[in-house]
């Protein structure tokens, strides 16, 4: 597959340099040189993927048109739905191809799977209290001990140290929320730059998680991909997105989904504001893009710290960079904060300075997780 992908370069590049410019993948094109599974589309998409924001005239190296190459054969689907594009059954099936990259898979099953639920985000982590003082002062514990406790189903795979890990891993369930992060327009299909972005974050991600954690710190994802310059290329806008992370305390843990989310937030919004206003959102539409992309569950009071407002009709409005910084940084405190429940329950620790409160229902509990 590699000989074949360096063939097709070597017919592409026909000033035989380091670089292929987008002229000669169209005179490519017209030459009936690419294979059927380019088309104008994913040659415009294919250098969206390289682009770099002070090269006009940009070509595409050989290590990264093989990188690529291989993506989009991945992607290729023969008898698709739509041709060059992806359905969700066919994005499933393309994760579940045995030549599907293993580091990336790896990743992929480490993604938590936690249900998230507008109860979920009510649990709470006390860290370092040296001192309890009168019970008034913590007035908040009483109103989540007092929640009703449902049963927890199953517990499986508790695993300390690692995003939650509490259920088994559900590859379908899995597979349909990052589809759902990749279809930016909500059409149900997906393109070959919603893919190819995909796997650069997947690659980048497992790159620099070389112990296949399944998390990054924040930091370090701003860090190291906010200054990438390897190969293969990616775009100047993977870069620029990195530093959003620096937006969130560096110390959270990131998984896969999530960091794929924060880089695919702008192609998201991108589909979906008006072109007067590209910093806020009705409502409605916020609530329908944060259901989609898994954040549906997040508390009106967090996203009311962001109206902007109204129009002229009185509809609220909403700064959607705001209420999505604010429920991503509680999504990642809520996984956190599982995780340190399910291990203080699974391991049966008893913890003195530390107290956990949880009425998520995915979890069996009846007491704090930690003695005072």
């Amino acid at each position: 597959m590699i000989a074949n992908s360096v063939r097709l370069y070597g017919l592409i590049n026909g000033r035989d340099n380091s670089d292929a410019t987008k002229d000669e993948f169209n005179s490519a094109m017209d030459s009936n040189i690419l294979p059927q599974r380019y088309n104008q589309d994913v040659i415009n998409q294919l250098f969206r993927l390289v682009e770099d924001n002070d090269k006009p005239n940009q070509g595409i190296d050989l290590i990264s048109f093989v990188f690529y190459d291989f993506a989009l054969k991945l992607f290729h689907v023969p008898n698709a739905a739509r041709k060059w594009y992806q359905t969700e059954a066919e994005f499933q099936s393309t994760l579940n191809n045995y030549l599907f990259p293993l580091e990336a898979n790896q990743e992929i099953r480490r993604i938590a799977q936690n249900n998230l639920t507008n109860p979920g985000y009510q649990m709470y982590t006390y860290l370092n209290i040296t001192q309890w003082k009168d019970e008034e002062n913590h007035f908040l514990k009483f109103s989540q001990k007092a929640e009703k406790v449902v049963k927890e189903k199953s517990q499986n795979n508790i695993q300390a140290g690692l995003l939650p890990a509490n259920f088994t891993f559900n590859p379908d369930q899995t597979a349909h929320w990052l589809f759902s992060i990749l279809d930016s327009d909500i059409d149900g299909y997906i393109t070959f730059y919603d893919f190819g972005s995909f796997v650069q974050v997947a690659y980048l991600f497992s790159k620099f998680d070389p112990f296949n954690k399944g998390k990054m710190l924040a930091g370090d994802i701003y860090d190291k991909i906010g200054t990438y310059s390897d190969y293969p290329t990616v775009s100047f806008s993977i870069r620029e997105r990195a530093k959003r992370f620096n937006m969130i305390n560096q110390d959270l843990y990131v998984d896969l989904m999530r960091a794929l989310m924060m880089f695919r937030i702008d192609d998201i919004m991108e589909a979906n504001v008006r072109r007067s206003d590209k910093t806020t959102l009705y409502e409605v539409e916020l609530k329908h893009i944060f259901s989609n992309i898994n954040l549906g569950a997040v508390p009106d009071g967090y996203l009311n710290k962001c109206l902007r407002g109204a129009d002229d009709n009185g509809i609220p409005k909403y700064d959607w960079e705001c209420a999505f910084i604010s429920s991503f940084t509680l999504t990642l405190n809520y996984l956190e904060s599982s995780v340190f429940y399910a291990t203080t329950k699974g391991a049966n620790l008893t913890l003195s300075n530390t107290g956990i409160w949880n009425v998520d229902s995915q979890f069996n509990t009846e007491e704090p997780a930690a003695a005072r």
